[in-house]
């Protein structure tokens, strides 16, 4: 059996599409107000917008590989196990979204 890995169907799909709307609108709002304004400082924000595109990629593959490799770990049909595969990757989170 192959699992497919990335499904454009459903909610995940329309998370995708929102997600990069919104990512590329950023970006040419953020192009023209540059033209407009002609803010000779935008190379710094345009190098921290990529930056940070590239790190949040980063991070959602990490993170959904360790959440695949949890669930290999744990048969999540159960709800003892979804709460265990929460309890486990709780400190994680905290880790990767605390201030």
């Amino acid at each position: 059996m192959t699992r497919q890995v990335f499904s454009l169907n459903g909610a995940g799909g329309i998370a995708l599409a929102v997600s990069l709307s919104s990512v590329f609108q950023l970006g040419i709002l953020y192009a023209l107000w540059n033209k407009r304004s002609r803010n000779y400082g935008s190379r710094e924000v345009y190098s921290f917008y990529l930056n940070m595109l590239l790190i949040s990629a980063l991070l959602g593959i990490g993170l959904e590989w360790f959440k695949d490799l949890l669930q290999g770990w744990l048969a999540v049909q159960h709800f003892r196990a979804t709460w265990r595969l929460q309890c486990l990757s709780a400190p994680f989170r905290q880790l990767f979204f605390s201030e």
